[in-house]
């Protein structure tokens, strides 16, 4: 303590100075007060380099406020790209989701009319199919009504040709009889023709 007093009375120091003296390291200290003479440029040398380091100091907070300030901004840019991926995502998500309803949509669509046509294709066929059976069976009736009228055809002059002989018999036979009536006309002719 008297050694303080001493360099502090002693000397004719500002006060700044002594203040930076007594912020100095001891080993200044001890330095300072083993060369009385140097102590006044020892003080302004200490308080060169206190100012330095708190300039330095502020430089470092200058950096590392502007190191925290840009990587506010790349978490914030990070963020916003996140956001805009995510929602590209979304929204390719959606128009993909879009796409396969409409395409499966048009799938089924596609589908059923393959089933209608084939159902309809198939009524098609069934009524055709019906329609041929009616139109054989209507053709062998009609062929066997035309056969059975070639075969009455065939047979009825020969009738015709019976008859007219039996006629002609009894006609005969009964023209000999004086009581025999009158001949029947023929056929075609009316009875009051001669």
């Amino acid at each position: 303590m008297l050694a303080w007093r001493r360099l502090v009375l002693g000397s004719r120091m500002s006060w700044p100075v002594v203040r930076g003296l007594l912020r100095a390291p001891l080993s200044g200290l001890w330095r300072a007060l083993s060369r009385p003479r140097s102590t006044t440029a020892y003080a302004s040398e200490v308080l060169h380099a206190r100012r330095r380091r708190a300039a330095w100091r502020a430089r470092l907070r200058r950096a590392r406020q502007a190191g925290e300030a840009a990587a506010a901004r790349i978490t914030a840019a990070e963020a916003e790209r996140d956001a805009a991926v995510g929602q590209a995502r979304d929204e390719a998500a959606g128009r993909v989701a879009a796409a396969e309803a409409g395409r499966d949509q048009a799938r089924a669509a596609a589908s059923a009319a393959r089933e209608e046509t084939r159902r309809v294709r198939d009524d098609a066929e069934k009524a055709l199919a019906g329609f041929r059976a009616e139109a054989a069976a209507e053709l062998a009736a009609v062929r066997a009504d035309l056969r059975a009228r070639a075969e009455r055809a065939e047979n009825q002059p020969d009738t015709y040709r019976a008859e007219l002989a039996q006629l002609r018999d009894s006609v005969s036979h009964d023209s000999t009889r004086p009581d025999a009536p009158a001949r029947p006309p023929r056929r075609g002719q009316r009875a009051d023709q001669p």
